[in-house]
């Protein structure tokens, strides 16, 4: 997964079975999650299974329009990861987010 939305998550998500459907479940990897259970899953049972639509949605609510902007213009997630964007633990997300 070398997309740079991924450098958001935890590095290896986790395939799992939701009501006999196989999905990966990507662990947020913000400690500010805005999401109760940390979690997004991707359903593999889908025409659209490769789309990274769920991840980006997260990232910009727990990060920011911003940080999802900077990541994207990277050439992968590795250096997403080792950026300042996520080095840094700065994110545009709403502060309310971060005390919830």
């Amino acid at each position: 997964m070398k997309a740079p939305i991924y450098a958001f998550f935890k590095p290896d998500p986790i395939l799992q079975h939701i009501d006999s459907r196989p999905c990966h479940v990507f662990t947020c990897a913000a400690a500010h999650c805005w999401n109760p259970t940390n979690t997004v899953c991707r359903y593999l049972d889908t025409k659209d299974s490769n789309s990274t639509s769920g991840l980006r949605k997260h990232t910009e609510k727990c990060w920011g329009a911003e940080a999802l902007k900077a990541a994207q213009s990277a050439a992968d997630a590795n250096t997403v990861r080792s950026s300042r964007i996520l080095a840094s633990g700065s994110f545009s997300g709403a502060i309310d987010k971060i005390f919830e």
